[in-house]
């Protein structure tokens, strides 16, 4: 175990919160899961302007609020932004892609394959897809981070399912799709999620290491 940590301060064991402290918010947080599978049917309007509005109540640095969101929910257009994000990683991985992540040769091969995949989808056929977009600025990612987790649990508690896609931020810095989308200049991709309604029941959450604390004074 790292550092001295009393019996006391011990993490709770288990997959579900702690029966004295369960509540609503609790079970959304332990029971959400990233979903790879979805229903064809459509999540009405009211449902993803709820979950906007939860992402926006996110705290921000300053109060600064300077998210901006697109929404797509046409069929067609998920299907187009799927295939021309897997070109455009095809296009950068060859020159870009072991310098900006600092991965090796064979996870590289691995990421080209996948793209190279005809089958592969990367929105997973989800009827939903919101991108979030933002300034430059020191505090940005950490705020609209902390927005696209209010809003997928907030999609959590309303019965539906989400991904967050990180294989979609090509489609940000594409011109093509920026115009289509009418992102304003100096705005940046920071974060792109999926929502829909799951085809199989929610997956038991993957074991977690729970010696997690460095300290406790």
């Amino acid at each position: 175990m790292m550092g001295q940590i009393s019996t006391a301060c011990k993490l709770p064991t288990g997959d579900s919160p702690s029966e004295k402290y369960s509540n609503a918010v609790l079970q959304s947080i332990y029971s959400r899961r990233s979903v790879r599978n979805y229903k064809p049917d459509l999540v009405p309007d009211e449902i993803l302007l709820e979950v906007i509005k939860a992402g926006i109540y996110a705290p921000t640095a300053a109060n600064q609020q300077v998210w901006r969101f697109s929404v797509i929910t046409d069929k067609s257009v998920i299907d187009r932004y799927s295939e021309r994000a897997k070109k455009l990683w095809l296009k950068f991985i060859p020159l870009r892609m072991a310098a900006l992540l600092g991965i090796g040769g064979g996870k590289v091969a691995r990421i080209v394959k996948m793209m190279q995949t005809s089958d592969l989808h990367i929105f997973h056929h989800a009827p939903a897809l919101v991108f979030i977009f933002a300034p430059k600025g020191i505090t940005v990612e950490l705020d609209c981070a902390a927005a696209t987790q209010n809003m997928l649990l907030a999609a959590q508690s309303l019965g539906v399912g989400s991904c967050w896609i990180g294989f979609a931020m090509p489609l940000g810095n594409d011109k093509k799709t920026r115009a289509e989308l009418k992102i304003p200049k100096g705005y940046k991709p920071i974060a792109a999620m999926v929502f829909g309604y799951p085809v199989n029941e929610a997956r038991k959450a993957p074991t977690r290491n729970e010696d997690v604390l460095l300290g406790w004074t």
